[in-house]
């Protein structure tokens, strides 16, 4: 059962072009589950529904394939 669905990591300079380039939007509820989990990312959706996790002073992210992509690795069911 391959899953070719891949997390990239985004260099600190390419995060706001690409929340800019791709309509990115910040995720309230996303945003409570994470802080929840004792995390600190500030998360973006992107209007493809990818999901980028961003790290406290953009130093660099996270970008996954999609919401489900991201609850199986992050264990936030």
């Amino acid at each position: 059962m391959g899953d070719n669905k891949k997390i990239i990591t985004v260099s600190g300079l390419h995060i706001e072009p690409g929340i800019e380039k791709y309509g990115g939007k910040i995720d309230e509820h996303l945003a409570v589950l994470i802080k929840n989990a004792g995390l600190t990312y500030t998360p973006y959706i992107f209007m493809d529904g990818r999901v980028l996790l961003v790290l406290p002073k953009n130093v660099s992210a996270f970008l996954y394939p999609d919401m489900e992509t991201l609850f199986r690795n992050l264990n936030l069911e």
